[in-house]
């Protein structure tokens, strides 16, 4: 499909406007490239309506290339002095990959692991309401591998939204 898809586990517990829940707790794993923060401009204009906190999560996977689009921004391969570099780049990691979410709350965490567990452990961790994935519109075997993991383990609902890099094509 090429509009954003919410899929809802069976049991998952939900939000409730006006309810108990207070805000909504949005868990939205970036990778840093420009592509992935652009898909997301219209669920940034869906979630200025609600009253939302959203956690950002950048995942480095031992192994894994960075990404090769122009523009990204990822985690450095090498840190020498961490109580100084990451601070900075938090908030840089921010400011470039996540302008569309400007409006809201937002907390920015790094993780190391397979993106697809570690996604479903900080969603747990956090208590998510709901996740937002940004997907290139491949399910084949050897694509889409953290999509198809975090389809397999979802603890709330998941609104999937397509690449605009793929949509356009």
């Amino acid at each position: 499909t090429l509009c954003p898809l919410v899929l809802v586990p069976p049991g998952a517990r939900t939000w409730q406007p006006g309810g108990s829940g207070g805000t909504i707790q949005v868990l939205v794993p970036l990778n840093g490239s420009p592509t992935t923060a652009l898909s997301l401009e219209p669920v940034s204009r869906l979630l200025q309506r609600c009253p939302v906190t959203l956690h950002i999560l950048h995942i480095v996977q031992a192994g894994a290339e960075p990404p090769s689009e122009v523009g990204a921004f990822s985690a450095s391969r090498y840190v020498d002095q961490p109580q100084h570099y990451w601070p900075h780049w938090m908030t840089e990691f921010a400011a470039r990959s996540s302008d569309v979410f400007r409006h809201c709350p937002r907390d920015v965490t790094l993780s190391v692991g397979e993106p697809g567990a570690e996604i479903l452990r900080v969603a747990r961790e956090r208590a998510s309401d709901f996740i937002v994935l940004v997907w290139k519109g491949d399910l084949s075997e050897d694509r889409a591998q953290t999509l198809q993991k975090v389809l397999k383990g979802i603890p709330c609902p998941v609104l999937i939204v397509r690449s605009a890099v793929e949509a356009a094509a």
